[in-house]
């Protein structure tokens, strides 16, 4: 039961004494001809997204004609399939920030398939120094974030 579903019900369950249900007491949806959207199925929200090797992410490649798309196309929401884009970085203490990052990075084009790269532990100590996160707890802490459809090692 969503939030808004909980709140109709409080707020409007009640005539006479007697509790509505929810397909009785629409708030006027059906008859003002609102239809509730059905949810779109978006891989990145139903499971962890896939190393680069996994079977899904390999699956996915060779599903991709792989071919420059003009960006008037891939704004239009027009391209012949998802935009690739490329996203990489340390993620260390993984926090809103990195998500916000990653949210940007996917909502860039209408329909994007975001790939991002985590830095290896050996690249990030010769570069910028230790990190409080092991590699692989920043791959499973990039892995989860919901906007990410694949994520790769960075040497």
């Amino acid at each position: 039961m969503s939030s808004v579903t909980l709140t109709t019900t409080l707020t409007n369950g009640h005539y006479n004494g007697k509790l509505e249900t929810l397909e009785t007491n629409l708030n006027g949806y059906r008859k003002n001809g609102y239809v509730k959207p059905e949810p779109v199925e978006v891989s990145s929200l139903r499971l962890a997204a896939p190393f680069s090797t996994d079977p899904m992410a390999v699956a996915e490649r060779e599903r991709c004609a792989y071919g420059r798309i003009p960006r008037a196309a891939a704004l239009a929401g027009t391209a012949p399939r998802r935009v690739r884009v490329y996203s990489d970085g340390i993620y260390d203490m993984f926090h809103q920030g990195h998500a916000r990052q990653l949210q940007q990075a996917k909502n860039v084009f209408p329909n994007v398939y975001l790939i991002v790269g985590v830095c290896s532990d050996k690249l990030t100590h010769s570069r910028k120094g230790r990190t409080v996160m092991t590699e692989d707890e920043r791959y499973e802490a990039v892995r989860h974030c919901r906007y990410v459809d694949e994520y790769a090692a960075t040497n």
